[in-house]
């Protein structure tokens, strides 16, 4: 059985957590596409926190002997997922700003005047 004060702890820092998210996502400090499964995570931990008897069978048929292990499992498991993801959308980015850079480079080979190309020749 969980002690009720760590439960409170729990759903407190749950509650907490989701009005945050939910207020940076309306000064559009986060993306809405981004919250999303920060939105999910958050749930999971509120529900989790609420229905704590689950959370014991659950860690019961994983054979986890401490239950808020399985938190820390999740939570460990949530942010490598989230890691992986940064890491595809920071390369996605870079791949994008290099095509763009050399795009830009070629425009202004292009519009640049013969005489100044000349200039800088000699």
């Amino acid at each position: 059985m969980v002690d009720p004060l760590l439960q409170s702890i729990l759903v407190g820092i749950s509650i907490i957590l989701l009005a945050t998210l939910s207020y940076l996502v309306l000064k559009k400090k986060i993306r809405e596409r981004d919250s999303f499964l920060w939105y999910m995570l958050l749930f999971l931990l509120l529900f989790f926190s609420v229905f704590y008897k689950l959370t014991d069978y659950i860690s019961h048929v994983f054979k986890i002997h401490y239950s808020l292990s399985l938190f820390f499992l999740l939570g460990i498991l949530a942010l490598f997922i989230l890691g992986f993801y940064h890491s595809y959308k920071i390369s996605k980015l870079t791949n994008k700003l290099t095509e763009l850079t050399q795009q830009v480079a070629l425009l202004n080979c292009i519009n640049r005047p013969a005489d100044e190309v000349k200039k800088n020749k000699t």
